[in-house]
């Protein structure tokens, strides 16, 4: 199950305890579709260093262990000699302040998500969890209701768990207001269709 829509990442389900997080290296003004019009088709790894222009991650919520680790999945060598702590290596997780802070704070999954694409973006971005609209509006209806529900579910939450000083956070609310916009329309005219 893929989940698609945001300008700067993409996930995909890896079993139950395990999820891709791919992020683009590549400065959104020169990438014209967007990280979500491509697909992750294949959740080997073998087939995820095949893909340009991406770092992928590996993060693992395994119940033995009580918390999530992070692993780097591609372009270890050169990520990993440029921006990791001494003694990483690609078998080991990534030492991230959010996994570590984890055991002593109510820490969210879309905080780590945050910390990742903060390492990997080479040019600050003002929102993270900006949504690709153009991606949205090329899907077909059914597709996009559902896509926007869980978009708009998704920064809700986000809205929720952060502080009001979070320096994406009004950006993030203009997109939930977009999204709920679309979405209500797209409910209305699916309504409209089966009663007609």
């Amino acid at each position: 199950m893929e989940h698609q829509g945001f300008k700067y990442f993409q996930v995909l389900l890896r079993g139950r305890e395990e999820l891709l997080l791919a992020v683009s290296t590549m400065p959104h003004n020169e990438d014209k579709h967007g990280l979500s019009s491509h697909r992750l088709i294949s959740p080997l790894d073998e087939d995820l260093e095949k893909m340009k222009n991406r770092i992928v991650f590996l993060i693992a919520g395994y119940a033995r262990y009580r918390c999530p680790y992070v692993w780097l999945r591609t372009q270890q060598d050169s990520f990993l000699d440029n921006d990791s702590e001494a003694g990483e290596t690609a078998d080991n997780p990534l030492h991230l302040k959010s996994t570590m802070d984890w055991k002593v704070k109510d820490i969210a999954l879309w905080e780590i998500v945050w910390e990742l694409i903060s390492m990997v973006t080479e040019t600050t971005i003002s929102n993270p969890f900006k949504v690709d609209f153009a991606y949205l509006d090329r899907l077909p209806e059914k597709e996009r209701i559902l896509c926007s529900g869980a978009l708009l579910s998704f920064l809700q939450q986000i809205w929720i768990q952060s502080e009001p000083s979070l320096p994406f956070i009004d950006e993030v609310y203009q997109d939930i207001a977009t999204l709920h916009n679309k979405h209500m329309t797209l409910l209305y005219s699916e309504a409209k269709s089966i009663t007609q």
